[in-house]
């Protein structure tokens, strides 16, 4: 999963910070993309949904 700097104020504005989502189980809808291998990049904090 991606998620652009520029889009970082939305997402901790949102509770969604970007560095404390690794580790944690979390489940992201979107479009996967092939770039050197599958992605999806997460545009708006909506698209990521806590699992734990």
């Amino acid at each position: 999963m991606t998620i652009f700097r520029r889009m970082g104020r939305a997402f901790a504005t949102a509770g969604v910070e970007p560095k404390k989502l690794e580790g944690r189980r979390i489940r992201v809808r979107g479009w996967i993309e092939q770039r050197g291998g599958p992605i999806i990049s997460a545009e708006t904090p909506e698209q990521i949904e806590f699992a734990d």
